[in-house]
């Protein structure tokens, strides 16, 4: 059964970035993402930068939690994922190429998967890559909240959905975090039966994101 969920999982979650991959932002305006990492605004009429430092005050504030005292230090980019070693454990056969690091709870009946790239892509990009993806691999897929957080004073857009695949209900929180030093994707999920019981162990992992400077 582990097996099976991680399989299902994992042709959910990961967000791929193709040559020329264009995506729809929050304001409507058309994204290309080059191959080489670069983007720009399809359109004459670039729109204002949706997010200031003053407006990183107004985002709901999460910080690290005092039992998460193991780091994950990515060697791509300048982010970390604290932990709470009692509750997760690091496997050392990442479940997927495309993660840097896996952890799983000590039952294997929760996944967390940190997924780092060196190209920085614009936070307006990243629901329209999510869903995309999402639509494309699952029988039906939907977000149930979308926000903007601020954890541990860095920005990060929070994504919980649900999808189906292959008959199986699966719940997904994304943290997503970019910036010229590249971009953080942290993705935890379970089946849908299951995210209930773990929301919280889910939670105190997400807010143990960092950026270490």
């Amino acid at each position: 059964m582990k097996k099976a969920m991680i399989l299902l999982g994992l042709s959910i979650i990961t967000l791929t970035v193709c040559a020329q991959q264009g995506a729809t932002t929050d304001n409507g305006k058309r994204v290309i993402l080059n191959d080489n990492g670069t983007w720009k605004y399809d359109s004459l009429v670039v729109p204002a930068p949706e997010s200031t430092e003053a407006d990183l005050a107004t985002y709901p504030t999460f910080t690290k939690p005092a039992g998460s005292k193991a780091l994950l230090r990515s060697q791509k980019t300048n982010a970390g994922l604290w932990y709470n070693a009692a509750l997760w454990k690091k496997s050392d056969n990442p479940f997927s190429e495309a993660a840097e690091f896996t952890l799983l709870t000590k039952n294997s009946e929760a996944f967390c998967m940190v997924i780092s790239e060196r190209i920085q892509i614009p936070y307006e990009m990243f629901r329209d890559a999510v869903i995309t993806n999402g639509k494309k691999t699952t029988s039906e897929f939907k977000v149930l909240n979308e926000e903007y957080r601020n954890v541990n004073g860095n920005k990060i857009k929070a994504i919980t959905a649900k999808a189906t695949k292959s008959g199986v209900n699966f719940v997904f929180t994304y943290y997503l975090h970019s910036s010229e030093k590249g971009t953080t994707q942290v993705v935890v999920y379970t089946s849908e039966n299951l995210y209930a019981e773990n929301k919280q162990r889910f939670e105190e992992l997400l807010n143990g994101f960092v950026i270490i400077r």
